[in-house]
């Protein structure tokens, strides 16, 4: 029996962690297939066992009687997602004997996989190819989607894939091979779109002051009666701001991503988050079961817009002190601490 490892990575906050699958398989004393799944899963990778056993079976890597064991380490940290089919579907397969292990070094696979073995996109793609250039990972094969996220980042040979037996025929030779992934977009073209202050009549010390918060960088506060134009200008800082250079871009993404709304390409404006009062504790500055980012991350390098500010909860709002001073917010949990991104410009309404 060998150890077959396969490079996959699971999403750890706003970034990844890369994450190597390591499998073998015991035929010995066995009159059927028994899949053996460590190093903490969720629910959601539990389930996999199911998906993966099925989805050989339908592309010609049938697993044979005995016992499968599959492995993720670091063992000591949860995963979580169904980023990980991937790797799992093919770690079993070679130490199977499908094909040979060296064929997946230097690879990170990303991607959920169905039943029949069909690629599903998965959130995360860039943090992923970050975390994968950062350990000198030089390709990634993803679903279509997911590999158009991680060739935003460049300096990768980035592959799209739409069915499992694809990626077999494309790392054993057997195939046509998978087309690499261009960039979706050039790295010029930033800027940000919305309404515009000159469409704005009168007001003139409002609009000053919004002028001079968005040149210096500062919160601001608008006060006055409902109707007097407090959330129209508020509206309008985000045109008023320098277009997000390239970095800014590539970490406005990142977090698009790992939330599940990637922009299709390079984010090319700052966001604008406007939360209504009612919105939880968690959801305006991240937490949850898997420390997902908030509001307060979701404006990363943009606009919060906390329109009715007393309305909002008291403990809600304490919380943005840190981050509005430090640019970042760390949810703490029994098992783990995660950093977030939170550097915002803050602009808040309120009647008198």
């Amino acid at each position: 029996m060998k150890t077959v490892r396969v490079l996959g990575a699971c999403l750890h906050g706003t970034g990844a962690e890369l994450v190597t699958v390591e499998a073998r398989f015991d035929p010995r004393d066995r009159e059927r297939t028994e899949v053996i799944l460590t190093g903490l899963p969720d629910p959601v990778l539990r389930e996999s066992r199911g998906r993966l056993e099925c989805a050989l079976a339908e592309n010609g890597l049938r697993l044979a009687s005995g016992r499968l064991y599959l492995n993720l380490v670091p063992a000591a940290r949860r995963k979580s997602g169904e980023i990980l089919d991937l790797p799992l579907a093919l770690g079993a397969a070679a130490a199977s004997g499908h094909f040979e292990a060296k064929l997946l070094r230097g690879t990170l696979f990303l991607g959920e996989m169905g039943i029949d073995g069909a690629l599903h996109a998965v959130p995360g793609g860039l943090a992923a190819a970050m975390a994968a250039r950062e350990k000198g990972v030089a390709r990634v094969i993803a679903p279509p989607a997911t590999a158009a996220e991680a060739a935003c980042l460049g300096g990768l040979e980035v592959y799209g894939a739409k069915h499992l037996a694809a990626v077999v025929a494309h790392v054993t030779g057997n195939g046509a091979g998978l087309a690499r992934v261009a960039a979706a977009e050039e790295i010029a073209g930033a800027e940000n779109v919305g309404p515009s202050l000159d469409d704005v009549r009168g007001v003139a010390v409002a609009k000053r002051a919004l002028a001079l918060a968005a040149a210096g960088g500062h919160g601001i506060l608008f006060v006055g009666p409902p109707g007097s134009g407090k959330s129209m200008l508020a509206r309008r800082l985000v045109r008023l701001l320098p277009p997000p250079s390239l970095e800014e871009r590539l970490e406005i993404t990142r977090v698009l991503s790992v939330a599940g709304r990637w922009p299709g390409g390079l984010a090319s404006e700052r966001p604008f988050r406007a939360p209504h009062h009612t919105v939880s504790y968690a959801g305006l500055v991240g937490g949850g079961v898997h420390a997902s980012p908030g509001e307060i991350t979701l404006a990363h390098r943009g606009v919060l817009f906390l329109d009715e500010l007393p309305e909002f909860r008291r403990e809600s709002l304490e919380a943005l002190r840190q981050p509005l001073e430090s640019g970042s917010v760390l949810i703490s949990r029994a098992a783990r601490q995660v950093e977030l991104p939170a550097r915002f410009q803050f602009v808040a309404a309120m009647n008198p």
